[in-house]
């Protein structure tokens, strides 16, 4: 950061294609600076797997928000996927869930598979098996 004549803070401009929010720094989309459908399902599925291990641990989304030193709308929208992490807060709500980040991105892993299984099962037009029906 630089400072001006008259003592006052001046910022770096970001670069192209860094979205800045009050909370942190991170490029989206290199090119443009949108969010790409990528990201977005990233995003989610690790919000996902906040929320699943917050459940898990029997915390309210107010009680990890706090113990993670952040917000809980700011919080809620992590659980939604609408708000990007960056390591430092990543590990921040890992160590308010008593866990690491590997879990977290692990669990991410595996509601991402189920997903696409069901996703598959539903292509495949698989609904179940009817057990009311003699084979």
């Amino acid at each position: 950061m630089a400072t001006t004549k008259a003592g006052s803070t001046q910022h770096p401009t970001p670069q192209k294609g860094t979205h800045v929010d009050n909370h942190s720094a991170h490029t989206d989309d290199h090119s443009t600076g949108r969010v790409t459908k990528e990201d977005a399902t990233h995003r989610k599925l690790f919000g996902d797997a906040i929320r699943r291990t917050r459940l898990a641990r029997g915390l309210s989304q107010e009680e990890l928000a706090h113990k993670s030193g952040m917000d809980r709308s700011y919080m809620g929208r992590i659980e939604r996927g609408e708000q990007a992490l960056s390591i430092d807060k990543i590990w921040h709500v890992a160590d308010a869930l008593d866990t690491d980040p590997s879990r977290l991105f692990a669990i991410s892993l595996e509601i991402d598979a189920m997903e696409r299984e069901r996703e598959q099962d539903e292509r495949e037009g698989f609904h179940g098996i009817d057990l009311g029906t003699d084979v």
